[in-house]
């Protein structure tokens, strides 16, 4: 009887103190809910007052901890939980994105390491411990946790402009490509990716493709210069004047400070394909203005101021680019059109010979109009040999010339 009432009272004793533990737990854990910390915490005491083994106790007051930005002790408390339990994952987890909130990186990496060990599967700590290798420059680790998240299917846009960005630094340009679109794939809104997307398409001329991602890149609010002018010059390249026109000006109207002489070079000659020559003439005069020894701004207003009959302005600028540069093929090859239209044949000539000279690609239109002088001089050979080059690059008004003039040669 004396025994049976002992064992009775013992197993009293350890039902109350398990409730009591049980309790204080139960407790802390919805004081922490609540964001009570600092009574959690005292919850979380009481229980390893009682039971100094109670391992998740300790994880919970680091939590606690945390929440009050008391991270020392929150790390103290997940470590000694890992010291309980050395394979206990969501301490290692806490302790490691405690590690990073106080900038202990080379801590949270090591931690992240024994959690990948532990779950091989667990996609974010390969994300988060590849952004942080990311910010540390040390791009191949980052690489390596980067493309283990995409072989677990990671949907995040960080994950894939990041590695788009490693592999511009390696040179792997069309891996680059795959990366920013899966990075708008899983985020729309991403400018940054369309705008590199553009860079990259326009470093292949491909123009069309580059127009449309920085056009994309614009719409989602990328107004920086660079992104303006890029677009613009896709349609100037593209020869769709109009469009490159409007594109100009409107990255000069959001930057009107600009000092790019490009911009002003190049709108105006989509002013002049347009026939708009005054408005030409304006913007190689505001180019010359920003340098004084800009070549192609002069001979591009000479040409303008052709078209406009102001003969002696549109010679001095002739003559002005030449004397900057002697071998600039395009000043000669526009004065020498000039010549040719006023039909000074032998000043034409000459000019289309420098053109031909100085320039490694002559155009399949400088040969025509070479050997049209010829013709105007009388010097048939010469002139049947100019249009068989030019009818060989595909010029059609030389195929035509040629069969005309030159049968039988």
């Amino acid at each position: 009887m004396k025994n049976t009432l002992i064992v009775v009272l013992i197993f009293s004793y350890l039902s109350v103190f398990s409730q009591s533990v049980g309790f204080y737990f139960q407790r802390g854990s919805e004081r922490l809910e609540k964001h009570d910390y600092t009574n959690a915490i005292a919850d979380f005491k009481e229980v390893l007052s009682k039971k100094k083994d109670y391992t998740e106790a300790y994880l919970e007051m680091g939590k606690a901890y945390v929440g009050l930005k008391k991270y020392d002790e929150a790390i103290q408390s997940f470590s000694t939980a890992i010291k309980q339990k050395n394979n206990y994952f969501d301490a290692y987890l806490e302790r490691a994105n405690t590690y990073i909130s106080i900038g202990k990186k080379d801590n949270a990496i090591n931690d992240m390491s024994t959690i990948i060990k532990l779950k091989p599967e667990y996609l974010n700590v390969y994300e988060t411990r590849g952004d942080m290798l990311f910010a540390e420059k040390d791009y191949k680790k980052a690489l390596s946790d980067y493309l283990q998240a995409t072989k677990l299917n990671t949907k995040r846009h960080t994950t894939y402009y990041n590695l788009a960005e490693i592999e511009i630094g390696n040179k792997k340009i069309d891996e680059a490509i795959t990366y920013y679109k899966k990075a708008i794939q899983f985020k729309s809104s991403d400018a940054l990716s369309n705008t590199k997307l553009g860079y990259i398409y326009f470093d292949k001329k491909d123009y069309k493709i580059a127009s449309e991602y920085l056009e994309t890149a614009i719409k989602l609010q990328d107004f920086s210069e660079k992104t303006l002018k890029t677009v613009s010059d896709c349609y100037y390249f593209l020869k769709n004047y109009e469009s490159a026109e409007k594109a100009y000006s409107k990255m000069l109207k959001v930057f009107p400070n600009s000092n790019n002489n490009e911009v002003y070079n190049r709108r105006g000659e989509c002013y002049t394909e347009q026939q708009k020559y005054d408005l030409a003439v304006k913007d190689f005069t505001k180019s010359i203005a920003i340098n004084r020894e800009n070549v192609d701004a002069y001979f591009l207003r000479a040409y303008a101021n052709v078209k406009l009959n102001k003969e002696k302005l549109s010679i001095k600028d002739f003559t002005k680019s030449l004397q900057l540069n002697p071998k600039c093929f395009k000043a000669y090859e526009k004065r020498g059109e000039y010549y040719f239209n006023q039909k000074k044949y032998n000043e034409a000539l000459s000019d289309f010979n420098n053109a031909v000279k100085y320039n490694i690609e002559p155009s399949s239109r400088l040969f025509y109009l070479r050997g049209a002088s010829f013709f105007n001089l009388k010097m048939t050979k010469e002139a049947c040999a100019d249009l068989k080059k030019a009818s060989e690059m595909g010029y059609e008004p030389a195929t035509k010339d040629l069969k005309k003039n030159c049968f039988g040669m």
